[in-house]
């Protein structure tokens, strides 16, 4: 990803608090990349190719979103979940429920 991002004129910029790193676009868009090596996040990143915004880009499901929020633990993603959670309908409050405490059968 750094490699990518340097070859396409983005400028490190450090590192977040939540670890990875920063980078600006010559036309100032900010992009952060998250580094994570958790169990979950193989089909996380599989599943936003099928889930896509208004725009046609690729999203982390609703539930992995949250998870990502809670895992980073700053303030800001916790008020960021509150808020989310709060808009969410039953079936994604189930759905990040299971992710977070998943069932073992």
């Amino acid at each position: 990803v750094r490699r990518r991002l340097l070859e396409s004129g983005f400028e490190y910029r450090g590192k977040p608090s939540i670890g990875g790193s920063s980078w600006v676009a010559s036309d100032g868009i900010l992009v952060d990349v998250v580094e994570m090596a958790e169990p979950w996040l193989t089909q996380a990143l599989a599943e936003p190719q099928r889930n896509l915004d208004a725009q046609g880009l690729p999203v982390l499901p609703f539930r992995c979103l949250v998870l990502t929020k809670f895992q980073a633990g700053r303030v800001q993603d916790l008020a960021d979940i509150t808020r989310m959670l709060g808009q969410a309908s039953e079936d994604m409050l189930v759905s990040v429920a299971r992710t977070i405490r998943p069932t073992h059968a």
